[in-house]
């Protein structure tokens, strides 16, 4: 890809926080975390594009919500507290496609995560597993372990009403002031919000240990308001192992009234290695 002659985007410098530090997650918790080798509870992955999506929708509005191609990698932890700058440039494909790369960056210049993103004149095909059936309703969560991650089998159907309290405290948690995510009766849902839905599925599926979302692949189809009728369905279509970690990755969509509005490829971390020789 090439710079494009289009400007930088604003630089945007956030306070992040640990809002997850009461979640079922204890990845989050400060003392759990120190058994996998961190320094503190980890920020969760999705505040962290929450954080990266700021300067993208201050620039681009609702165009980029409603029609593009994302990849955020969740690279390096970052920490209650911390200042965290987010800076991004312009970048056309060779088709001349708009787009543009944006990392996160802390005090010490170390970058945490990186989002990718074009708005391509069309969106790549919709994924045949959007039709999915998705499993019977009522069913306990399972614990989480190898043989019970099953690929290409669905999962039960998360039914989402984010409440206009938690999405204004997510906001708030993200240092996103722009009134697109705030004003009116139906406000966008922010995209950090969306994506902590694919958690959410994941733990109405699972009982689960502390684990690490790796990185999502986010195509934006449709908008999301609050208030609007969504169901998220989910499956699990890889599962791997490296290093001690295994790791899945879930295609995730979120039906706005029964079309699709947002898919997602979803990787986790869902057994990390303890920390040790």
């Amino acid at each position: 890809m090439s710079h494009s002659s289009a400007p930088d985007l604003a630089p945007h410098r956030v306070q992040t926080v640990n809002i997850s530090v009461h979640s079922d997650n204890k990845i989050h918790d400060d003392a759990t975390a120190a058994r996998y080798g961190f320094r503190g509870g980890l920020v969760a992955g999705t505040l962290m594009y929450g954080h990266l999506s700021t300067p993208l929708v201050q620039l681009l509005g609702a165009r980029w919500l409603d029609h593009s191609v994302s990849e955020v990698k969740l690279l390096q932890p970052a920490y209650d507290g911390e200042w965290l700058t987010v800076e991004g440039q312009a970048r056309r494909a060779d088709d001349d496609t708009e787009g543009y790369r944006l990392a996160v960056r802390n005090e010490a210049g170390t970058e945490l995560a990186t989002l990718e993103t074009q708005l391509p004149e069309a969106l790549p095909p919709l994924d045949p597993r959007a039709h999915m059936r998705p499993a019977a309703p009522g069913q306990a969560p399972v614990p989480i372990s190898w043989d019970a991650v099953h690929v290409d089998e669905p999962m039960q159907a998360l039914h989402w009403r984010p409440s206009r309290e938690d999405h204004e405290r997510w906001c708030d948690a993200a240092g996103d002031r722009l009134p697109l995510f705030r004003a009116g009766e139906r406000p966008r849902i922010q995209p950090g919000r969306v994506l902590q839905g694919a958690n959410e599925v994941l733990r109405s599926h699972f009982r689960l240990n502390p684990w690490i979302h790796a990185g999502s692949r986010i195509v934006h189809r449709a908008p999301l308001h609050l208030g609007d009728p969504v169901e998220i369905r989910a499956m699990p279509i890889e599962k791997w192992e490296r290093k001690g970690h295994e790791f899945l990755r879930l295609y995730v969509v979120f039906l706005n009234d029964g079309l699709p509005a947002v898919e997602v490829l979803h990787s986790a971390i869902f057994k990390v290695r303890p920390a040790g020789p």
